[in-house]
């Protein structure tokens, strides 16, 4: 009893000694172990409280509160088997232990298991209602799953409870993947106000802002984030990613940014590199790894799928590396495709790397680059021999650790060699393949109101000022016409674009804006479009070879670099290659030139679907064994370098 008075008067070395007084006088005595366990967590002396805590239950198995000390203490040791184990002996031996189920959520949540970490919180918010640290956590857990509507109504109930930073970032968060910007802005301000030095809000408020299309601003945060914290990989990848909307970025400066983040982040990990044991044999069958957060519903899983479906298993031998921790129906497709599926979302980058070393993968490839949920702080390990970085990304990763980026002609053409860390490797024919989820609509194309209807599918974040602007000039000039937009959020953007058509003379009602649709209303859309207007300087891929699937032609502006030249490749697989414009004033004069050719337009819509079919945009074998050739040439290549390389 002197001891627990000692300790919770701040005073640990004596309150240190009573208890170990205590267990002198009675070494069988449970209760003083675990008091002494309580005492070096809260010193934070993790191997002494993991040996007291075991200790006291040895000597007394069904102590609860024992078995819950050593789930915390081997939490914060990173030993996360031991305090699942630990958190569920507590609730075993006290299912209302509120705090035991709050802290198994939180191993469940970094094991990766967002629907278990989810159950926890839940037993833990039923059992303590006003535990806001459960209330965001359950959000968070929500978020991963895409409960999105139990995830703000979770987070906004913790902000209720205790308006910290957490939660409010957590409510940011919420509302920021339910396309609420102008409220996760505020939100975001909000935990801001209250912690200014968080560089990771600064970080997501420069990823709003960009949303918002307000770029100035967005670079503006994403600089402050990294001033306070220069060695956040995920403040560089979100600021570089975030780059390549800007309208006029040279692509010198584009390259030199990229470069900065490896040298701040990768360059302090080289001395780790170690030479590959792989065995030099130039023929035998590839471990081929791909890494992605985004095998599920997403853009990528379209181009991915059949590749994987496609592979030469005498060839290659699929790993997949699942590093998002949500799963739906297209995850267990491609799993289903994969040699071994690696659920490793709960993996740290150096763990990640660990794995796929152990794994003995020849070939590992990046479908990412900087876009949201990457990995490449553990391609900067460099656990593979041989590195490519391929389909999620359309400019260079920065990393020295990355062999190769694939490409083709038509995406980059020479001369961009000079802006890449990166080997270019160019395709022969396509980067994609396109895998639609499900069959092309039947019927006929839907006839609406009288006039042409253009259309933009892409997100509102690739829409720069310029492409707005041009898009007006197009409606002045063919009479009668409208604009259909889609994933343009509600509110400050909306307004915006409102402005912008009234400056130009455009009635509000010419230009319908929809925000993000679900998959059978967007397929109902796109087929009550006459012509699709490609955004720049980024432009579309999966939503052009959508459109153009759909029988819908796609007029695009074709730049100098990748990231303004997928549409152009798409178009030029189809053999509609002239409605790509050199030009703004090119650009303008196709689609309205298009507008007026009735005839022409009309064969489009009945050929573009049969000539998408017959292209190399759908030919799954063809461009599973170019990768394969590109993969053995990569390999041939690293076999023949010397054996101490790394």
């Amino acid at each position: 009893m002197l001891g627990l008075a000692l300790h919770r008067l701040a005073r640990p070395e004596p309150a240190e000694d009573a208890f170990k007084q205590a267990l002198r006088l009675r070494p069988d005595y449970a209760e003083a172990h675990n008091n002494l366990a309580n005492l070096y967590l809260d010193q934070n002396r993790l191997e002494p409280a993991e040996q007291a805590a075991r200790a006291a239950i040895a000597l007394l198995p069904g102590f609860a509160v024992a078995h819950y000390n050593l789930g915390l203490a081997c939490l914060r040791l990173g030993r996360l088997d031991c305090a699942l184990d630990s958190f569920q002996n507590a609730l075993r031996l006290n299912p209302d232990y509120a705090d035991a189920w709050f802290n198994l959520g939180g191993v469940q949540a970094r094991l990766g298991n967002p629907a278990e970490a989810a159950a926890a919180y839940r037993h833990a918010v039923a059992l303590k209602p006003a535990h806001a640290e459960a209330w965001y956590k359950l959000g968070n857990a929500c978020l991963d799953q895409g409960r999105l509507d139990e995830a703000l109504s979770a987070c906004r109930k913790a902000v209720a409870l205790r308006p910290d930073e957490y939660a409010c970032t957590s409510l940011g968060h919420a509302l920021f993947r339910l396309r609420r910007l102008d409220e996760a802005l505020s939100a975001y301000r909000q935990a801001l106000a209250l912690k200014p030095e968080l560089a990771a809000l600064h970080a997501n408020i420069g990823l709003v802002l960009a949303c918002l299309g307000r770029n100035d601003e967005s670079m503006h945060s994403f600089d402050t984030s990294l001033g306070l914290d220069p060695d956040s990989a995920g403040a560089h990848s979100a600021r570089l990613y975030s780059m390549l909307y800007l309208p006029d970025l040279p692509s010198a400066e584009s390259l030199a940014a990229h470069r900065r983040f490896a040298a701040r982040c990768e360059a302090p990990l080289r001395p780790q590199w170690r030479a590959h044991a792989n065995p030099r044999d130039p023929g035998r069958r590839l471990k081929v790894g791909y890494v992605s957060a985004d095998f599920l519903w997403h853009s990528v899983a379209y181009f991915i799928e059949p590749v994987l479906a496609r592979h030469d298993r005498a060839e290659v031998e699929i790993h997949c590396y699942h590093t998002s921790p949500g799963r739906d129906e297209v995850t267990d497709r491609i799993a289903a495709h994969a040699d071994h599926w690696i659920a490793c979302a709960g993996l740290d980058p150096g763990q990640l790397a660990g794995r796929i070393r152990a794994d003995g993968i020849d070939i590992l490839v990046d479908l990412a680059g900087h876009t949201s949920g990457n990995r490449l702080m553990a391609f900067a390990r460099r656990p593979a021999p041989v590195q490519v970085t391929y389909l999620g990304y359309p400019a260079t990763t920065g990393l020295d650790a990355m062999d190769y980026r694939l490409c083709t002609l038509d995406t980059d053409p020479p001369g961009q060699e000079a802006f890449h860390s990166e080997a270019l490797y160019r395709l022969p024919r396509t980067l994609w393949c396109y895998r639609p989820f499900a069959e092309r609509p039947a019927g006929d194309r839907a006839t609406g109101q009288p006039g042409i209807t253009f259309g933009s599918m892409n997100s509102y974040s690739k829409i720069s000022p310029g492409t707005l602007d041009l898009w007006m000039e197009i409606l002045h000039a063919v009479p009668g016409s409208r604009l259909v937009m889609t994933s343009v959020p509600e509110g400050s953007v909306r307004e915006s674009i409102a402005r912008r058509c009234a400056g130009h003379g455009i009635a509000p009602e010419r230009v319908i804006m929809h925000d993000r649709l679900d998959y059978i209303d967007y397929w109902q859309l796109l087929r009550r479009i006459d012509i699709a207007l490609d955004p720049f300087p980024y432009s579309g891929t999966t939503t052009t070879c959508e459109t153009l699937w759909m029988g819908v032609p796609v007029v695009t502006l074709c730049g100098a670099t990748s990231v303004a030249r997928s549409s152009h490749a798409l178009l030029k697989a189809v053999g509609i290659e002239d409605l790509a414009a050199a030009d703004t004033e090119e650009y303008l004069r196709i689609a309205v030139t298009l507008a007026r050719d009735p005839g022409r337009l009309a064969r489009l819509h009945g050929e573009l679907p049969r000539r998408f079919d017959a292209s190399p945009l759908r030919d799954e074998r063809g461009l599973a064994r170019d990768l394969e050739s590109a993969y053995r040439d990569m390999w041939r290549r690293w076999c023949a370098r010397p054996e101490t390389a790394a």
